[in-house]
């Protein structure tokens, strides 16, 4: 969707809004929040969240544990 096309449904009417409250927020540290934005396509309702600061994905990397696939 960050190309501004649904892959649900194709259509370009994709928005992004920021998240607001304790749901649009990742806890990555005591003192450290990385914010969600989420893209909204209006036709057919299909939604993804994101976490577009770059230093926040780093901190995630470092403090996250990493999933291996099987």
């Amino acid at each position: 969707m960050t190309n501004g096309e649904c892959p649900k449904c194709g259509s370009h009417e994709v928005y992004a809004i920021n998240g607001f409250g304790h749901q649009a927020n990742l806890w990555i540290g005591f003192w450290h929040v990385a914010y969600l934005t989420y893209l909204v396509c209006t036709k057919c309702g299909y939604v993804e969240s994101y976490i577009f600061e770059k230093s926040d994905l780093k901190k995630i990397a470092q403090k996250g544990q990493r999933v291996i696939p099987k």
